[in-house]
């Protein structure tokens, strides 16, 4: 697999985004716009976490931008790689994949007009012989962009979440 050496760069880029707007941060209130938003980021993230733990990659594919970037504790991974490793998972099994699944605590979700960033932690609770992720508890920060009305993630970073921490 090749690495995305752009990942750092989105980063940066991303954090700039959302330092500049952090002078215009909302508190999430219950207006109906922010509800609103919250809403339907909440169905994007569920819909591609789904995708993720069925292996679905037709579903991954239409919810990651172009650019998308996924930073796990063993690598950095560009779109396009991450989907060839879905489709290498599949492929191995010999039937169907098995669903995988996780439990969403602690979530935070930031709106920043088109920008979001979601935190949360999030505990594999299912193995499954062609699993894509170990079962444990770990931290996700997500950076969402909305485009053209459709939340897509643009960048994922996860850390295992240790006792103690």
């Amino acid at each position: 697999m090749s690495r995305n050496t752009g990942g750092p760069i989105l980063l940066i880029l991303g954090l700039s985004v959302i330092s500049a707007a952090l002078g215009q941060q909302r508190q999430l209130d219950n207006t109906p716009a922010l509800v609103k938003t919250d809403s339907a980021l909440a169905a994007a993230e569920k819909a591609w976490l789904g995708a993720y733990y069925r292996l679905d990659r037709v579903t991954l594919a239409s919810l990651e931008t172009e650019d998308f970037t996924m930073v796990t504790p063993s690598m950095a991974i560009a779109k396009a790689d991450q989907l060839d490793m879905v489709d290498k998972r599949v492929a191995l099994s010999r039937s169907k994949p098995t669903p995988g699944g996780c439990d969403l605590r602690s979530r935070t979700v930031r709106s920043y007009g088109t920008i979001a960033l979601i935190s949360d932690i999030c505990t594999i609770t299912e193995t499954a012989p062609n699993a894509i992720t170990a079962p444990g508890s770990y931290w996700q920060t997500q950076l969402w962009q909305s485009q053209s009305g459709t939340w897509k993630i643009v960048y994922l970073h996860i850390s295992p979440l240790e006792h103690g921490m």
